[in-house]
């Protein structure tokens, strides 16, 4: 895994440039195998919106005697699609502004101290993740006078680093201390912490006014059996500074997991369902890795062969089990460079004395129905379970027949997420299934949605000669712009053209031009007027417009 950190600092005379961290010894990944069929497939996802844009600056915009460190903070940025959103801080006292931070919250503390009486200008860009992003204002505000400008000693000496310099083979390193770095004359000091890992070199992590800084609340990727350096810079609020030596301290090599155990089917189980589900319990890390579970699974084989990798700490069998017939499972569990293989677990499966739900029926909307709102909330009923037990509605909707799988639920309704498309047809399939694994599923549904809706032309615009001209050119020809289309449909433009008013239709044509036939009569007024039309019914017309002719 790469972390990637990029934060600013500051110095008396103003903003200074911001460095950045690129935390990367190696890089991480897991290959996920999959043996089987999966009863998952794609599902469909909507266009993606814009989130809002930040508004409500604080400080305000223009606002001065700011203190040297403050908060920023703004209101707005919300997103349509709900999708969460990042804020990317710019500050400077010029464009063009540069990076100071990125959070989740709506609120920035500077970790620096600002300069005196200094013109700051900043901004907030919105990101919701999925490539979309917007720019808010650039507002600006000048920071307060300094009341104590005469000379002063920069701060004492930075000491006795934790974890101590050279340390190594350690398992979690959380928070940094240190000792020093006191100001002789009282002032309040700030620290600014560097970090690496070797070999890159060092760059500014955060800040602190403690003399402890906490490593836990930083996307920081400290991986084991690596070397760290770091060295820790004090500031009086005058700009004056000692620095820390560069210090260093080494992780421990990393750990495997721990073994799977605690199997369901239990090991030698019998009766098990034909439709059943494996479980074991979790499998913790020493170094909290994230860890994958490789499945093994086969009838009478020994080892079983593998059939997929997960996440969590189960495995939905996607084929039922034959009747009397034993299997043999086994689950492996990895982190990032380990694995730890569990014993070979068996079980016998057995036909269950259990009555499935009944079939799902009665689709609303109905099978193949046309014109269907595409906010539509799909309902159906069935699914009753003659031994009381409780029923759960497995839904695969989509483009795709047969359609993948959309989600797991008790209610008798799927709302699809967002917003489906104009003119598509959309396949769907419920199946109940009760807690004991008997199922029964639906038939394909399938409906076609509704004719998007036409936008008429743009107004036809900039009409020339405008309206009440005089002295206008006996062989005068007429211009306008506008009456573009959103649908990207063909534009017919009607020109009603006349010495009355109303006037009456003169030509219709695409271009924007109408050339009169022959010379306008002198001194007289006419009145004309131009209607977009694209051809799907929708339209627009200019108001009516009035010229003299010249003597």
């Amino acid at each position: 895994m790469r972390s990637r950190v990029i934060l600013p600092w500051f110095g008396p005379n103003g903003l200074r440039l911001s460095a950045c961290l690129l935390l990367a010894a190696g890089l991480l990944g897991f290959v996920l195998g999959c043996e089987g069929p999966s009863p998952i497939g794609p599902i469909d996802v909507p266009l993606n919106q814009p989130p809002g844009e930040a508004t409500d600056p604080e400080p305000s915009h223009g606002a001065a005697g700011v203190p040297l460190e403050p908060v920023l903070s703004w209101s707005g940025g919300a997103d349509p699609d709900r999708d969460p959103v990042v804020y990317d801080v710019y500050l400077g006292t010029a464009e063009p502004l540069m990076r100071i931070g990125t959070t989740s919250d709506s609120m920035l503390a500077i970790a620096i101290r600002l300069a005196h009486d200094t013109e700051f200008f900043w901004r907030v860009v919105t990101s919701d993740g999925r490539g979309s992003s917007v720019e808010s204002e650039t507002w600006r505000f000048r920071t307060t006078i300094d009341a104590h400008p005469e000379e002063n000693d920069p701060p004492a000496p930075i000491t006795n680093p934790i974890p101590a310099d050279g340390a190594e083979d350690l398992s979690s390193v959380t928070e940094l201390q240190w000792r020093g770095g006191g100001d002789p004359e009282g002032l309040e000091i700030v620290y600014s912490v560097f970090f690496a890992a070797l070999p890159a070199p060092l760059a500014p992590i955060g800040s602190t006014r403690d003399l402890s800084f906490d490593l836990s609340e930083l996307d920081l990727d400290l991986f084991p059996g690596s070397t760290f350096t770091w060295r820790i810079e004090a500031r009086d609020p005058e700009g004056l500074s000692s620095s820390s030596p560069v210090w260093s301290f080494t992780t421990r090599h990393n750990l495997p997991p721990a073994t799977p155990a605690d199997p369901d089917p239990a090991d030698g189980a019998t009766g098990i369902p034909v439709t059943a589900v494996l479980r074991w319990s979790r499998a913790s890390d020493p170094e909290g890795d994230p860890i994958l579970y490789d499945v093994h699974l086969g009838a009478g084989a020994d080892p079983p062969q593998l059939v997929a990798t997960v996440s969590d700490t189960f495995y939905v069998v996607p084929e039922a089990f034959d009747e009397g017939t034993t299997y043999t499972w086994q689950i492996v569990a990895r982190d990032r460079t380990h694995q730890s293989a569990g014993p070979v677990w068996h079980f016998t499966a057995a036909v269950p004395p259990n009555a499935p739900p009944t079939a799902p029926q009665s689709p609303n909307p109905a099978h193949r129905a046309a014109g269907v709102d595409p906010l539509v909330i799909l309902s159906w009923s069935g699914g009753e379970d003659s031994d009381g037990d409780s029923v759960t509605f497995e839904v695969f909707f989509g483009t795709s027949n047969p359609p993948p799988l959309a989600g797991v639920q008790a209610e008798a309704s799927y709302d699809p997420p967002g917003e489906l498309a104009f003119e598509t047809t959309y396949f769907w399939q419920i199946v109940a299934r009760d807690d004991r694994s008997a199922e029964t599923p639906g038939r394909v549904w399938s409906f076609t949605t509704a004719e998007a809706p036409n936008h008429p032309p743009s107004l036809p615009s900039n009409l020339d000669p405008p309206n009440g001209a005089t002295g206008v050119a006996h062989d005068i020809v007429l211009t306008w712009s506008g009456g573009e289309d959103p649908d990207g449909d063909p534009i017919t433009f009607d020109i009603y053209f006349g010495a009355s008013d109303p006037p009456s239709l003169a030509h219709s044509g695409s271009s924007a031009i109408y050339d009169p036939p022959g010379d306008l009569d002198l001194l007289t007024a006419y009145y004309w007027r131009v209607v977009a039309r694209d051809g799907e019914g929708g339209e627009t017309s200019s108001g009516t417009l009035v010229f003299t002719t010249a003597p």
